[in-house]
């Protein structure tokens, strides 16, 4: 918390405001950019664990042609927006790729939890594949 991102091509800086979450390939942390909130997902350039294996430029490329290709077709945006990526590194000199991605204020994990791991109501499974399968 009050570490900054840097090395944006666009010369953006990102102020992390709190750690979220962590996963087998990455970290989440809650950041700021003047008055704007985001999720900076840190990882490893590449990695790999067990059979999984993961390309964190890749990532950020695939979401933005997501983007992009629901944008050319004149749709609502339902994937997660990805709106830089870079190369940085922490206190150690050690590299890492971060994406700037939208902040969402619940995952998926987040709701199924709320329910006390009881799953998805077929009313929201119902919305959720609708939103899937108009793209």
């Amino acid at each position: 918390e009050g570490s900054v991102l840097r090395g944006s091509a666009s010369g953006g800086t990102y102020i992390v405001e709190a750690y979220v979450a962590s996963g087998s390939f990455s970290r989440v942390f809650r950041v700021r950019q003047g008055g704007q909130t985001f999720a900076a997902k840190v990882m490893r350039a590449t990695d790999s664990y067990i059979q999984y294996s993961v390309d964190a430029r890749k990532e950020g490329a695939l979401l933005r042609r997501l983007e992009r290709a629901q944008v050319d077709r004149g749709q609502r945006v339902l994937t997660m927006r990805c709106f830089d990526s870079f190369a940085c590194r922490d206190d150690l000199g050690v590299e890492y790729w971060c994406l700037i991605l939208e902040w969402l204020d619940a995952s998926l994990f987040d709701v199924v939890r709320a329910s006390g791991n009881r799953g998805l109501h077929l009313s929201m499974v119902r919305v959720l594949l609708i939103q899937l399968f108009e793209q």
